[in-house]
């Protein structure tokens, strides 16, 4: 076992340190210290020449990567090193920057690069305005707490890990983290939001089909969004964003996938399941040390009701999802398996270790915590639900612009954090749980 994780790590490294990602590494919970390789002696290659390319991964990776992929560890899953991932330390401060901005909430200050603070990737159709929602009050509470300011530093819009420059940030200043979904019910999701809902397309399997077939949200779109690369390497980051399977072998798209996995996996401090909301929720309260009412939400969006207005400022209403037979069959051909492997590996893995990560927080504690969140959330259900103010109301009226700011609606941004004003009023009530 100590040679198969110790060539994993070696396949890694070579391969991070090919297209800039090797920083990530140095702070990995995964670094086997009986590896004794460097990576220095090793040339970096470009990605201006695709037989060059080709040939240096072909050459270097060819037996290591095979030797992950075959193994059946429970250290790996398709090839990506799994993770618990670990608590907070005990004497270092949770993340509290002062925001960089009074207007901390406007989208020029929300989408710029920061080092500090909670830092939200929002991924597509992954309950992320929900979420973001929750990441708000985490940063409003916590600074609260800290008596001398009104919110933590964050970014919770919809922007790509390499634009933000995430990672560049400092490590014990922030706290980076991302919620992703079955690629299936994404993708799902993504069409009936985007062209059904929102563009009044018929919800067709022609239509959804030709949808993906020229959405840049299909191929590998979690590798592609959350990638950590630092700023100095603007072309890697171009190429890494852009990068297409017909213009890659397949063994080294293989090889440039499970990078960027393992990149992913071990870059960030927390990755959340979307399916496993309220797990992911309760997990990252016991990783930061929160209190439960940090955690509480009002989902921000929900088939049957209206969106937050944004497209053209139209609210429109959310029609319900659903798998046609045709959309089934899509699901199960080729190329549909081909271009979102990579997200596939991702989601796994990720999903697994949430279970490491619950498994050493302590699971009776773990599952002790969840109990008290749901009966939390069964309150915010019958006490708040019916008393929000919405950027979109039920009979579909958006509110002014900027409503988050005028009062308009109680929502801490947009859509996120709605019903604020009836969850605060619980606070003391669920903290005595």
């Amino acid at each position: 076992m100590k040679t198969s994780l110790c060539s994993s790590q070696l396949a890694f490294v070579l391969l991070l340190t090919q297209i800039g990602l090797l920083t990530v590494l140095r702070h990995s919970s995964v670094i086997f210290e009986s590896c004794e390789t460097t990576t220095d002696t090793f040339d970096r290659p470009t990605f201006n020449n695709k037989s060059r390319n080709n040939m240096f991964i072909k050459k270097k990776f060819r037996n290591l990567t095979q030797e992950i992929f075959d193994s059946e560890s429970d250290a790996h899953l398709d090839g990506v090193i799994l993770r618990a991932f670990p608590r907070w330390p005990d004497n270092i401060s949770i993340p509290c920057s002062q925001v960089e901005s009074k207007k901390w909430w406007s989208p020029k200050v929300m989408r710029s690069p920061t080092k500090r603070g909670y830092l939200f990737v929002k991924e597509m159709k992954t309950g992320s305005s929900t979420v973001g929602g929750v990441v708000l009050r985490i940063a409003r509470n916590v600074a609260r707490r800290m008596g001398n300011k009104d919110m933590c530093n964050v970014r919770i819009d919809h922007t790509n890990a390499r634009a933000l420059n995430y990672a560049d940030r400092i490590r014990n200043e922030s706290f980076l983290f991302t919620m992703i979904r079955n690629p299936e019910k994404r993708v799902t999701s993504q069409f009936f939001h985007f062209l059904v809902s929102r563009k009044k397309q018929e919800p067709s399997d022609v239509n959804f089909q030709s949808f993906l077939n020229n959405s840049k949200y299909l191929f590998d779109y979690y590798l592609r969004d959350l990638a950590l690369v630092p700023s100095k390497s603007s072309t890697i980051k171009n190429k890494i964003h852009f990068y297409e399977p017909q213009k890659i072998t397949s063994e080294s798209l293989k090889t440039l996938r499970l990078g960027l996995a393992n990149n992913i996996m071990h870059g960030y401090d927390f990755i959340g399941i979307t399916e496993r909301m309220d797990e992911s929720l309760v997990a990252m309260k016991m990783i930061l040390r929160l209190k439960i009412s940090d955690i509480l939400y009002v989902k921000a969006k929900s088939s049957g009701s209206f969106d937050d207005g944004a497209f053209n400022h139209t609210c429109a209403y959310i029609v319900p999802s659903f798998v046609s037979p045709g959309m089934k069959a899509f699901f199960q051909s080729p190329f549909y398996l081909h271009q979102t492997q990579g997200d596939w590996m991702l989601y796994r893995a990720a999903n697994k270790s949430l279970d490491l990560t619950i498994d050493q927080l302590g699971r009776p504690v773990f599952e002790k915590e969840l109990k008290i969140f749901v009966q939390a959330q069964k309150l915010v259900k019958a006490r708040c639900e019916k008393n929000i103010r919405w950027p979109c109301s039920s009979g579909g009226v958006r509110a002014p612009y900027r409503a988050h700011v005028s009062n308009a609606t109680d929502c801490l941004w947009l859509d996120s954090g709605c019903g604020a004003e009836c969850l605060d009023t619980l606070e003391s009530e669920i903290d005595r749980f």
